[in-house]
């Protein structure tokens, strides 16, 4: 597990917003699998923050990316 995906099992976006201020990127390998697991948790603050740092607009197929637990 990254330090994205375990920020990404958080309830408050913080701790994400933070790896990324710190030079964590959000890229079209792991935004799948970030926004699969705040989609799975019903995180919507935290599907929020990924969305707005969404590397490309193809449609994410959850069923086709790996799960964090």
């Amino acid at each position: 597990m990254t330090p994205l995906e375990a920020a990404t099992a958080a309830i408050r976006t913080g701790p994400l917003q933070l790896l990324v201020e710190a030079g964590a990127t959000i890229d079209d390998q792991n935004y799948p699998v970030l926004w699969c697991s705040a989609t799975a948790r019903h995180n919507q603050d935290m599907i929020r923050l990924l969305e707005s740092k969404r590397p490309g607009r193809s449609p994410v197929d959850c069923a086709a990316v790996r799960t964090l637990w």
